[in-house]
């Protein structure tokens, strides 16, 4: 059987990124609370806790690009396809 590629997120290592750069805690209640307040837009808490565990499985368009600009990355930094034969280990 052939393996698709699976797609993963580095939401989490972005944040602790951005913590470390910026010394300062950057949990997932404060990334929803400076998003709105930066972009006037209002993201469910249980949507971003998702991208955190890694559990997102359909990624919308608005959302990619707040969290780009939130981190100061583009969408190749946030989203990383896993080659197929390294898939089977990530589930």
């Amino acid at each position: 059987m052939e393996y698709v590629p699976d797609m993963r997120n580095n939401f989490q290592r972005l944040a602790r990124r951005k913590a470390f750069v910026e010394n300062r805690d950057v949990t997932v209640p404060v990334i929803k609370r400076e998003i709105e307040a930066m972009y006037g837009e209002s993201i469910g808490i249980n949507t971003l806790y998702s991208w955190w565990n890694n559990d997102i499985t359909r990624f919308d368009t608005r959302m990619v690009t707040l969290l780009c600009a939130y981190f100061d990355c583009g969408p190749g930094d946030l989203l990383e396809l896993v080659p197929a034969n390294d898939a089977v280990n990530c589930a």
